[in-house]
């Protein structure tokens, strides 16, 4: 029913003084039908004009029958009347119609929010929540910030929280309970700029609190504002006088204060006030002498503290004690330390024990341990990111409009519309990507590897962004000297973009604490365009609108090939995210650099749909699924580093699913085979990820169950048609590699078959069954009728579309010999 028609009823209605019921049904189709065209359409069309005459007119009868059906008639239809008049009081076209002071705003906003609340439809309930404050109305102002900041923490909304917390400070500003909340909201999310706005707060109000002078204090050791930290400390030791962890505090901030103006000595020996930087020095080694010793007597055999202690001794000038203490260094297996020693900074990361803690409160969650030592947040690869992105823009763009006609819409999407619609999204896509990932970026993770003294460069490695090469002369002792100050070293201005389908850095500079400047700068940021991925999207036909037409998958790459869509791309099944103690490691390597015309077809497609199902079909937790979109050599060993780190933090009692979907090769001479990596060749087996060495990795970390699963062939041949080592020719039976640990792995492809691709399904014929089968189960099915499903389709569909046999193969390692067929992936 149009609007005018709903209108022109409800009046009637309305004028007959007929059953209300039969009134409020017609008012809300009318509010309905008229609420559409109001945010859909031209404000400058007649059909808006009408629409806004329309409901105009109406509006004032919708807290009628708000009131009406409040009175025990119905709770339902009183929120729902509630809120529909504080979506048209909030509409711009009646902003400035007084609607938002009057009190049925302010009492129906309230009525809406507290009910959605209470059935904990947080997202819902939050427009309404922000109208109650917005309406300047007291009463509840109070609870409805409370159940704001709850809404927007349930729903995943953080900034929202915040901002609205920074509104409820401004609004209360001596009620410390938004203070604590606000604080532990940014430490959860390890938020350190904000949380050092609502440190600052929290101490105005109350300046002696010792939980937050010791957030306090970490804040500015996470700066490298030593001075201010150990002042901090120094407070804090004069309440908690026996405290070990404010002694800790006390001795690092000392010492890394003497280490500082130790080294502006030797870095600004021409300076004039080159003997008051050694005064200093000594003055604050001295101090920490005394920490230091007071440490060891509770701690006698810490070698951190030790070899600090040692140092101490000799940055002071105190020989005998250093050579005392040096002998004790020996004697523990730490080794001795040079008397021309460059003393570094004692990184704080290291320290152990919680050295931050959140504000109890009641309504405090969980909080990491250290600000620095916080649970990362994970950075997925762009690509993984970027496709649904894209894909459903486009999608939603290339939908037409109800009000748009046939004509309009064929002028409006066409193909060359659509390209240019794709590259704006692209460009967006890489925006929104960095803008969102860039605060993940902890530069206090940055680690100093050794110097390459024959290249002058330092290599600096991050696990959130990849590797940098720092250049550093060795001449008068600069690449020391800036060794010793990393842990004390400023990071500033870094800039992000794409290199490889993964967040690095294109630009940084790092300061010294004598404020010597060096400037990294990614020679590939200097040549950068925008990282474009492929998308699949619904062909243009306008034909189609009245029926169902087939799905086609446009590539967006420089290839002429078009792929179908398949049906396991949509309709994925979604289970609980409850199999928390699965972790998924996914490797697509569809792009190689360094083989032409080596593309895997198909390959990131196989990658990402596998993640999706690893998630919402499997019930793996996002940050679980661990996704790397055409990893390099370097990226796969980092890939098995991490899970192999999980591993030993859950001390084994994890399951683990490794997918692999690329090239493998064989090594002619010894009959091994390899996963290849994008940046090998696949001549050099040298830069290529051994299956022997991933059986092993994967089987030492103890995992109770690991399946993996590799849609790979290792003879040589590419997936299809043709061999990766042309001179060859002909394909390698490789050898046959056995797993370890309890592990279970399956291949695509038996001896010297080819793995081929499904190009009708849109991806690899092995991995197409793979996801059927879990489509077709929800994720509920062992690995033995996984097993047979995939293989006698597999073997099928290899026969009738390529001619060519393609069998995969199931290995258990001996510990599940007998019991692998009835494992479960969930």
């Amino acid at each position: 029913m149009d609007s005018n028609t709903a209108y022109k009823e409800f009046v009637r209605l309305a004028n007959e003084d007929t059953d209300k019921v039969l009134t409020y049904d017609a008012l809300y189709r009318c509010y309905a039908a008229t609420y559409v065209v109001m945010t859909t359409s031209e404000k400058t069309s007649s059909e808006y004009s009408q629409a806004t005459y329309n409901m105009t007119h109406i509006l004032p009868f919708l807290p009628n029958a708000a009131a009406f059906y409040s009175r025990g008639m119905s709770a339902g239809n009183a929120v729902k009347f509630a809120r529909a008049f504080v979506d048209v009081a909030n509409l711009p076209a009646f902003a400035d119609g007084g609607y938002r002071s009057q009190t049925a705003y302010a009492q129906l906003s309230y009525y809406a929010a507290a009910s959605l609340v209470n059935q904990r439809q947080y997202g819902e309930a939050i427009p309404y929540l922000q109208s109650y404050i917005r309406s300047g109305e007291d009463k509840y102002r109070k609870t409805v910030f409370i159940n704001l900041v709850k809404a927007c923490a349930a729903s995943n909304q953080y900034d929202l929280a915040i901002v609205t917390l920074e509104q409820a400070t401004e609004n209360y500003p001596t009620d410390y309970d938004f203070v604590s909340a606000a604080v532990n909201l940014c430490i959860d999310h390890n938020d350190n700029e904000r949380l050092q706005h609502f440190v600052s707060k929290g101490l105005a109000l109350q300046p002696e609190d010792a939980t937050l002078l010791n957030i306090q204090g970490k804040l500015y050791e996470e700066k490298r504002e030593f001075r201010q930290a150990l002042s901090v400390y120094q407070k804090l030791q004069d309440t908690h006088p026996k405290a070990l962890d404010v002694l800790k505090h006390l001795a690092i901030n000392s010492y890394n204060l003497g280490v500082e103006n130790y080294n502006k000595t030797l870095e600004l020996r021409e300076d004039p006030n080159v003997l008051f930087y050694e005064a200093e020095a000594k003055e604050y080694f001295t101090q920490a002498i005394d920490h230091l010793r007071n440490i060891l007597i509770s701690d006698p055999l810490s070698l951190k503290y030790t070899q600090a202690l040692a140092i101490a001794y000799i940055c002071t000038g105190d020989k005998e004690n250093f050579g005392l203490v040096n002998y004790k260094l020996a004697s523990m297996g730490g080794g001795k330390i040079e008397e021309n020693v460059i003393p570094r900074f004692i990184d704080f990361v290291q320290e152990a024990g919680p050295t931050v803690a959140a504000i109890p409160s009641a309504d405090a969650g969980g909080h990491p341990e250290s600000l620095a030592e916080g649970q990362l947040q994970g950075i997925p690869a762009y690509s993984a990111f970027a496709v649904p992105f894209i894909e459903s823009r486009i999608g939603k763009w290339q939908e037409k409009d109800p009000y748009e006609t046939l004509d309009e819409y064929r002028n409006r999407v066409t193909e060359q519309s659509r390209e240019e619609k794709l590259k704006e999204m692209q460009h967006l896509a890489q925006q929104e990507f960095i803008s969102l990932y860039e605060t993940r970026v902890n530069l206090r993770h940055l680690e100093l590897r050794p110097y390459d003294a024959e290249n002058e460069v330092f290599l600096v490695t991050s696990p959130e962004v990849g590797e940098m090469i720092i250049p550093v002369p060795r001449s008068n002792d600069e690449a020391k000297i800036f060794a010793s100050n990393w842990n004390g070293m400023q990071f500033k201005d870094p800039k992000y973009f794409i290199d490889n389908d993964h967040l690095a850095i294109a630009s940084l500079t790092i300061i010294t604490p004598s404020g010597k400047r060096y400037q990294y700068d990614n020679a590939a940021a200097l040549n950068y365009t925008v990282t474009n991925v492929d998308v699949h999207f619904d062909p243009i036909n306008a034909d189609m609108l009245a029926a169902n037409s087939s799905i086609n998958q446009q590539t967006i790459k420089e290839q002429n090939v078009k792929l179908g869509s398949s049906d396991v791309d949509e309709n994925i099944p979604e289970t609980p995210t409850d199999n928390t103690r699965t972790f998924a490691v996914i490797i697509a390597n569809q792009h190689y650099t360094n083989i032409s015309g080596g593309d895997v077809l198909l390959a990131l497609n196989d990658g990402s749909t596998m993640a999706k199902y690893c998630h919402q079909t499997l019930g793996m937790p996002k940050e679980n699924v661990r996704y790397y979109a055409d990893a390099s050599y370097g990226t796969m060993l980092r890939a098995i580093q991490d899970i192999k780190q999980i591993a030993a933090s859950f001390h084994g009692d994890i399951n683990i699913v490794f997918y692999y979907a690329g090239h493998g090769i064989p090594n002619e001479q010894t009959k091994d085979a390899y996963l290849l990596p994008t940046d090998a060749d696949g001549l050099q087996t040298e830069g290529c990820y051994s299956l022997n060495r991933l059986y092993d990795e994967l089987g030492s970390t103890g995992a109770k169950q690991i399946v993996v699963f590799l849609d790979a062939c290792f003879s040589g041949s590419k997936r299809g048609e043709g061999m990766l080592a042309m001179a060859r020719g002909i394909g390698v039976k490789p050898k046959r590699e056995d797993p370890n640990g309890n592990m279970v792995v399956f291949t695509a492809a038996s001896g010297e078959e080819t793995a081929y691709p499904y190009s009708v399904k849109g991806h690899g014929l092995f991995t197409y069954y793979l996801l059927k089968k879990l489509q077709e189960t929800q994720g509920d099915v062992t690995l033995g009728e996984l097993g047979s499903y995939v293989s006698e389709n597999v073997r099928q569909q290899s026969a009738v579309i390529n001619r060519k046999p393609q069998t995969p193969t199931f290995t258990p390692s001996s510990a599940l010999a007998e019991s692998w067929q009835d494992l479960k992936l969930r």
